[in-house]
């Protein structure tokens, strides 16, 4: 699991860079259209992947799948308005409530479907369920923090995509080094709270050490990108290892693949709810500076909504700390 989470720590790097020479000497769409390519590899190179036995055919769980997919898209999507309308708007609570009931009907629906799929036994387990939880917590605060990072050091500092790439790059090997350095040799030793515990607040610290920013702060680079940086690495880098181990272990059978497929969902939804979450917060933050300090310096009130959302970010791998203790403990 050290080598899992290395080479997605391996891809961000490659990709970080790829993608700051792309968009600065090519445009920001060959961003998105190099995938094209990189798709038709990872097709062709599943023909290489061993098959699996042959198991009895089992049903779609489409109503499952549906319900899942509408909830969780609601709920994203609400997140993403509140910007703009604001937390009490109809166009945010209406979907923010129905996100809520779809995924309470998915819920209903996999605890009595025959062939269910996401068995409710898969997330009912203690530890397992705080594997997921410190996951989900990691990736709502390092998506938001991966945002606020590339918009201040292109739109406040001034550097150029491929300058912004490599910055970011700093966290990527960081977290090479936390997967396969730190993780990677003391999992199976060690409880997995050991890793995840000081991995969150690892991060969270980090994150809270750019709160200091400001406009007008100098040395930025050298006093708060670097430790920031390698701290959100670390940490991130020594919370995959053992949460992926965490989430398929003792499962047999069809729910090695339903607790798998459930890890790099809450990946993926951390991820989507962190993004649109924290730059609501960002933005709105931004507002309220601007409107209160009307002779402020315009980075000011940019830099205050990112420090805001940073903090939030911060706050949020705390909480996940607080609640992995109980939870991923043997």
């Amino acid at each position: 699991f050290g080598v899992f989470a290395a080479v997605g720590a391996a891809g961000s790097a490659v990709g970080l860079i790829a993608g700051g020479l792309l968009t600065e000497y090519v445009g920001w769409r060959w961003c998105l259209y190099v995938n094209v390519p990189v798709a038709v590899l990872a097709v062709c190179g599943a023909a290489l992947v061993p098959a699996d036995r042959p198991v009895a055919r089992g049903r779609l769980d489409a109503a499952g799948a549906l319900l899942s997919l509408a909830g969780f898209a609601a709920v994203v999507y609400a997140f993403d308005r509140a910007e703009p309308f604001g937390w009490g708007s109809s166009e945010v609570l209406a979907p923010l409530a129905g996100g809520v009931l779809l995924l309470a009907a998915f819920v209903a629906v996999e605890v009595r479907a025959p062939e269910p799929l996401l068995p409710m036994r898969v997330l009912v387990h203690r530890v397992r369920a705080g594997a997921f939880l410190a996951i989900t917590l990691m990736f709502v605060a390092v998506f938001g923090f991966y945002l606020f990072m590339s918009y201040y050091a292109q739109g406040v500092l001034g550097y150029s995509p491929v300058e912004t790439g490599l910055t970011l790059i700093i966290n990527a090997l960081a977290a090479l080094a936390g997967s396969m350095l730190v993780a990677g040799r003391l999992h199976g030793r060690v409880a997995p709270g050991v890793l995840i515990v000081p991995g969150l607040l690892a991060a969270a610290a980090g994150m809270l050490l750019l709160t200091g920013l400001t406009a007008g702060t100098a040395d930025v680079f050298v006093r708060y990108l670097v430790p920031s940086m390698v701290l959100t690495g670390l940490g991130l880098g020594c919370v995959i290892t053992p949460t992926a181990a965490l989430a398929t272990e003792g499962m047999r059978g069809h729910d090695v693949g339903a607790a798998s497929a459930a890890y790099n969902a809450a990946q993926q939804l951390g991820a989507a709810l962190g993004t649109a979450l924290l730059n609501t917060l960002a933005a709105s933050a931004g507002a309220a500076y601007r409107a209160a300090h009307r002779g402020a310096v315009p980075d000011a009130a940019v830099v205050h909504g990112y420090t805001t959302a940073l903090a939030v970010a911060g706050g949020v791998l705390l909480a996940a700390a607080c609640l992995s203790v109980p939870l991923v403990r043997r």
